[in-house]
């Protein structure tokens, strides 16, 4: 199942409104975003096809440490990819069907059950 990753004008303007209230102020005011590398804790994300790519993505903005752990459905994590759009994070649109492949088959709930994870 994919997630039409365009259109998301009206969705994303929302999602950057919110994210940025959340995100935490440094002491001048403006959002705190740090740059982490990309390669931190490759070692953590499972072999497969659409890692390399994976990591690539969506380590633009983020160590893959930040979402290694985490565990959601392909509609879900078509809406996180959504939400990183918004943010900013750029790719073709192919690679994001790529990527959310990955995600769904390697971090996936469904993978966690059978894990026990």
């Amino acid at each position: 199942m994919h997630f039409l990753f365009v259109g998301l004008a009206g969705i994303c303007a929302l999602t950057v409104a919110v994210g940025a209230s959340a995100m935490p102020l440094q002491d001048n005011g403006a959002a705190a975003r740090t740059r982490q590398p990309s390669a931190a804790k490759a070692s953590s994300l499972p072999q497969g096809e659409g890692r390399a790519l994976t990591q690539r993505v969506c380590g633009q903005c983020h160590s893959v440490g930040i979402f290694a752990s985490q565990r959601h459905t392909q509609d879900e994590w078509n809406e996180v990819i959504g939400r990183m759009i918004a943010k900013g994070m750029t790719a073709a649109e192919d690679d994001l069907y790529d990527v959310s492949d990955y995600l769904a088959a390697n971090l996936g709930k469904e993978v966690a059950k059978s894990t026990g994870g």
